[in-house]
């Protein structure tokens, strides 16, 4: 019976430890519980989201219809849906878009068959052609669509030409109207990071449907990636490489790195940090009316206290221009 007794010890001791366990789990629970962890996304810089190019002045002929254009907009508080084509926002006398008959107030869709839904896409296609050209262009008039013959007309001016536009904040690459005859987007520059070297896409690739659409002019184009997409969303491109391969592509457009804003246990310890006004607070033991230690940080000001009773302050406060000086 002695040699049954080692045995009878460990039989006792496997049966207490559930026992002890029953009572640290309860506890374990109450503090995941309490647990709480929380990671924000920093913010696009400021400037990521302004349309940006590079121009380029030189002085050329050109093939012009006479007209200017503006985007198609409702024209209503209530809705600030664009519509497809351009408004018609004025016609030079004797150009060819006043022989033709078009007017103020007329919106034009289409250009040889080719949607023109931001006025840089007729500015493109008219690149590719020379005066004298007649072209067919399509035009609606209140309910009714019309086809209209119009034959260009010549014109010298020293003309201000975007070279490429730039799409710092989701895609990190600059676009260029490309040479084909739709005047699809081209891509002249790749940034390190951008997502579109991800997903398989290379320099000098022509854009030719952006999420299942036409994407319009470079410059439309990159509105439309700012109007579409967020950071981190995905995006689908139909692109041609200079070989005249087309493919289709996905990816995830770009997104600023996560960073931790919140870190708390309940009731021991709390962390919060708001990325915009640079504020952190710091609590140890939170007991709802009053706090052991409690720090709040804002800019280099930082205020101290302890059990709520005593404080103070250190660092410099920062104020904010409330009437910042304007140029004049």
């Amino acid at each position: 019976m002695a040699g049954l007794a080692p045995l009878s010890n460990v039989c006792h001791s496997s049966f207490q430890e559930p026992r002890t366990m029953r009572a640290i789990l309860p506890l374990s629970f109450l503090f995941l519980g309490a647990c709480q962890i929380s990671h924000t996304q920093l913010p696009l810089p400021e400037g990521f989201l302004a349309l940006e190019g590079q121009v380029d002045e030189s002085r050329k002929s050109s093939a012009t219809l006479g007209l200017a254009l503006s985007l198609n907009d409702s024209g209503s508080l209530l809705s600030l849906d664009i519509q497809p084509g351009c408004r018609v926002s004025s016609v030079k006398e004797s150009s060819a878009a006043d022989l033709a008959g078009i007017g103020v107030g007329d919106v034009l869709l289409a250009f040889e068959g080719i949607p023109t839904d931001d006025p840089e896409r007729l500015s493109v296609l008219l690149r590719k052609r020379s005066g004298g050209e007649e072209v067919t262009l399509r035009i609606q008039r209140g309910s009714e669509v019309l086809e209209v013959p119009a034959i260009l007309q010549e014109e010298k001016t020293v003309e201000a030409r975007t070279l490429f536009w730039v799409e710092r904040a989701l895609l990190r690459a600059a676009f260029e109207d490309g040479t084909s005859n739709n005047g699809f987007p081209r891509i002249a520059q790749l940034a390190p990071s951008s997502p579109l070297i991800v997903a398989g896409v290379k320099q000098g690739d022509t854009v030719e449907s952006f999420q299942g659409r036409d994407p319009g002019s470079a410059a439309e184009f990159v509105r439309r990636v700012r109007r579409e997409l967020g950071p981190g969303d995905p995006f689908t491109l139909w692109v041609r490489s200079s070989s005249g391969l087309g493919r289709s592509v996905e990816g995830n457009a770009w997104a600023p790195e996560k960073i931790l804003t919140e870190f708390r246990i309940w009731p021991l310890f709390s962390w919060d940090f708001d990325v915009g006004p640079d504020r952190e607070v710091l609590i140890i033991g939170d007991l709802v009316l009053a706090s052991l230690f409690k720090r709040i940080r804002e800019g280099g000001e930082n205020r101290w206290s302890i059990c709520s009773v005593f404080s103070w302050r250190t660092g410099r406060p920062e104020l904010e221009d409330a009437y910042p000086s304007v140029s004049r």
